[in-house]
């Protein structure tokens, strides 16, 4: 369990980047740049699929089943609706909503730790520090936040957490229970992942005008691509087969709260790119959070995996 933690923890490191590369990138659109992370993605596992010897185990009825539906919850779908929430909510809001991740699939797997009162005290612990983070979301919202448009936005975020915490419990007991090969399964979802990409993100490009042709060429097509290359490769295809490794040896209550080292990750990197410190509130919220996923490691240690399907 222990390297599977690490696994966790890697893997946030790396998703935290997905959110530091819109800044960087902050003259090309939302959609230019998922393409261009899931282009490279979609590329890296159709690349490796095509050479790797494990692919044999794919070919069948259950296993493309599951990759198609667990490439929608976990991405292409799940993507399309948390853009919609921004667009319609903002992102404070939409942020504030997927933040509770860790909490709903903690909550929801049948995970049992061996110190249940120590786990809901983790549980708590995150809980306030996601709250602290969004206090101006909560205490300050935004003029006209009760509009229809804002709350088709909260709808559609709610709609992605459950999307995603689906996604979680459904890929870890998938694997557990098939013990499918883990290079090949991040292979199958990336190719599907980039297929339902691409007809998410198409309507936009041909009918708005940010196109496909201003992404690869231009002044800013080399930073672009480098920075759409390290989120594809490093951030989604290396994090997708560290995040299933993690899945795979880790109780899914406790990978959940894992998934709050991408919000750290991606503060740190904040605060990096800004040339700052933390507030002495976003310090107290990183305190909280980080207390509260050692709080959570702890609970399950020597706790045998309850929540795989036998």
């Amino acid at each position: 369990m222990f390297i599977g933690v690490l696994a966790g923890l890697a893997a946030g490191f790396f998703w935290g980047l997905c959110l530091l590369v819109p800044k960087v990138l902050a003259d090309f659109s939302s959609a230019q740049i998922t393409f261009g992370r899931f282009f490279f993605f979609g590329l890296a596992a159709l690349a490796s699929l095509l050479t790797d010897r494990n692919t044999k185990q794919l070919w069948n009825r259950n296993t493309l089943f599951w990759g198609v539906i667990l490439s929608l919850t976990g991405y292409s779908l799940y993507y399309w609706m948390l853009s919609q929430s921004v667009q319609f909510a903002g992102i404070t809001t939409a942020s504030l909503i997927i933040g509770m991740i860790p909490l709903t699939v903690a909550v929801c797997s049948r995970s049992r730790p061996k110190r249940v009162g120590l786990f809901r005290f983790s549980l708590l612990l995150i809980t306030i520090g996601i709250l602290a983070l969004n206090y101006d979301v909560i205490f300050h919202p935004a003029l006209g936040s009760y509009e229809q448009q804002h709350s088709l936005g909260v709808l559609l975020a709610i709609a992605a957490l459950g999307m995603w915490t689906y996604f979680a419990i459904a890929n870890a007991q998938f694997l557990v229970r098939t013990k499918v090969n883990n290079v090949a399964w991040t292979n199958l979802l990336g190719c599907f992942t980039f297929v339902g990409i691409s007809l998410v993100t198409a309507p936009e490009f041909l009918m708005g005008e940010h196109g496909y042709a201003e992404m690869f060429s231009g002044p800013r097509a080399p930073l672009f691509i480098f920075w759409s290359a390290v989120l594809g490769l490093g951030s989604t295809w290396l994090t997708t087969f560290l995040w299933n490794f993690c899945s795979q040896r880790v109780p899914t209550g406790l990978a959940g709260q894992l998934i709050i080292s991408e919000t750290i990750f991606a503060l740190l990197f904040g605060f990096i790119y800004d040339h700052r410190l933390p507030f002495a509130s976003e310090w107290a919220a990183m305190g909280f959070l980080i207390a509260g996923v050692l709080l959570g490691v702890y609970s399950f240690r020597n706790a045998k995996r309850t929540d795989a399907p036998h």
